[in-house]
């Protein structure tokens, strides 16, 4: 902002996304049903005979993110462990505590859903929970720049909880309907989801360019 200028590597957030897009529409506009065939479809030679045969191809997204979320977890508590003297084991691992309850409850309602809500429904399941991690890092993230005390246990986990109580009533008492439609409280978490981040990043958005003096999305010619 001070200095007028911008300056990115190659390779950088903006980047990916980019590309990410760029990828997605080309398989939206000449293989629209490319995400719903399954592993077996996709490559027979190589997933025939196996357990992930018959997953739909759309829980790449589900498995991918294991292989950036184990090294990356790994090597923080690695770096906190060879740092005792600057960080707080107990403190660090009570911070994970609202992506641990997350992923679990995700993993529960995907894998015990009555309704198999998850493969009804890929895309608003995977934004309900996407838009509440993204507020969580967020709001971690922005305790550690303005040095301010992060509350681990979140209210916004809430409706995710009792959504997924919800569906799995037919599990823990069998004979039980839910008392609401899977559906609609997958409706309901993703509107809740969303509009608490859009709160919180205007919010955020707001409080900063009043406290620097600044534009948003504004550099100076």
């Amino acid at each position: 902002y001070y200095t007028g200028h911008l300056r990115l590597p190659e390779v950088n957030g903006a980047s990916d996304g980019v590309l990410l897009v760029m990828i997605f529409s080309i398989i939206c506009v000449f293989q629209p049903g490319f995400w719903v065939q399954s592993f077996g479809e996709f490559a027979p030679s190589l997933f025939a005979g196996t357990w992930i045969a018959n997953q739909p191809l759309h829980n790449f997204c589900f498995y991918s993110g294991y292989f950036g979320l184990i090294p990356t977890l790994w090597s923080n508590i690695r770096m906190v462990a060879n740092n005792r003297k600057y960080y707080n084991e107990e403190n660090s691992a009570v911070k994970l505590m609202p992506f641990f309850i997350l992923h679990g409850l995700a993993v529960m309602w995907a894998v015990f859903s009555p309704t198999q809500i998850y493969y009804a429904h890929p895309r608003l399941f995977i934004l309900s929970f996407g838009f509440l991690f993204g507020n969580i890092v967020c709001k971690l993230m922005l305790s550690h720049l303005c040095h301010e005390s992060y509350k681990p246990f979140r209210i916004v986990l809430i409706p995710h909880i009792l959504a997924v109580l919800n569906a799995l009533l037919p599990v823990f008492v069998p004979g039980l309907e839910p008392l609401i439609s899977e559906e609609l409280s997958l409706y309901i978490v993703l509107a809740f989801s969303f509009f608490n981040h859009l709160h919180f990043a205007v919010s955020v958005v707001l409080e900063l360019t009043k406290i620097l003096g600044i534009r948003a999305f504004y550099v100076k010619k």
